[in-house]
């Protein structure tokens, strides 16, 4: 575990290939691998709506709210 990691409390995942940004996020704030992650991007698409679902809890709600705040500056 690297000094960001560690002041953040959150797991670093890289991002895979060209377009897995999102994925990559989605993973770090739910906890889960890119893998993980991306099993449930492909299931149930890319949609902000079906991340929310697809990852329950304080991982969808700190999701929305970047989502929110980066879209509503």
């Amino acid at each position: 575990m690297n000094d960001w990691e560690a002041t953040c409390r959150v797991k670093k995942v890289m991002q895979r290939d060209r377009f897995g940004c999102g994925i990559a996020c989605a993973a770090m704030v739910a906890g889960k691998s890119y893998s993980e992650a991306k099993r449930v991007f492909t299931t149930c698409g890319l949609g902000k709506k079906k991340v929310h679902r697809a990852f329950p809890g304080k991982a969808a709600l700190i999701f929305r709210k970047k989502y929110s705040e980066s879209r509503n500056p």
